[in-house]
């Protein structure tokens, strides 16, 4: 029997810490929120790139996901010139008319969409780094069931 995914203290303190600072950030946007937040995600991204390098093999697979899909949602986002166009962009420009059609100015909806856009390339790493590390661990799982034959 297959045992479910289990998240450790240390990443739930992590995640769940990342998501109060955004959500703050997202609440008053401000230049320094969104120059934080965007240095923050950065070095997630690039310290990441190190661990998948050079770290051991159990976080080697979340890191490479994490760092894959990070960077594969920002180029597609920013680089390729779709912005606006992924599901996660619809939802962030629906939520930015709706608090700023009643008379917020374009610079403070500008730092929005960029605070939202850092959030969205973390939480995308998140996922994908999950999604690596569930395929590393069924994958060993099944070369351990085939040695033990």
């Amino acid at each position: 029997m297959e045992k479910p995914y289990r998240f450790s203290l240390r990443t739930l303190f992590g995640v769940v810490t990342f998501a109060a600072v955004g959500c703050a950030v997202l609440a008053k946007p401000s230049e320094n929120g969104a120059w934080s937040l965007g240095v923050v995600v950065f070095t997630l991204l690039a310290w990441g790139g190190i661990v998948a390098v050079d770290g051991q093999s159990t976080n080697r697979a979340f890191w490479l996901g994490f760092i894959a899909t990070g960077w594969g949602y920002m180029a597609f986002e920013h680089f390729a010139g779709t912005p606006g166009r992924l599901p996660a962009s619809l939802v962030i420009n629906m939520l930015a008319r709706m608090e700023f059609d009643s008379g917020g100015k374009f610079v403070t909806l500008q730092l929005f969409e960029q605070i939202a856009y850092f959030a969205c390339t973390a939480m995308t790493g998140f996922v994908g780094g999950l999604v690596a590390h569930h395929l590393r661990l069924r994958r060993e799982r099944e070369r351990l069931a085939v040695l033990n034959e």
